[in-house]
């Protein structure tokens, strides 16, 4: 079973530049490990840099490895369900 979270995408803006950001825990019915994944861009939809490069990359990869060390009963270490 894959590790269900919560989340939350923003962005931060200087001058021109803005930065996506994605923070959240889980699992999300009993929270055990938070989460928070930074994307420096320059691009004006870096929402959607966020949830893509984030949630789909970089999030899935560090709560595997998390899963790793510190197994949550239930849950899988895989990144591939």
């Amino acid at each position: 079973m894959s590790l269900p979270v919560a989340g939350k995408t923003g962005t931060a803006e200087v001058g021109e530049w803005t930065t996506a950001v994605f923070i959240g825990y889980a699992p999300y019915e009993k929270p055990e490990v938070a989460f928070a994944c930074v994307a420096p861009t320059s691009s004006v939809n870096s929402e959607d840099v966020a949830e893509n490069i984030c949630s789909t990359y970089v999030v899935p990869q560090a709560l595997s490895d998390y899963l790793q060390y510190y197994p949550i009963e239930g849950y899988s270490a895989s990144t591939d369900e």
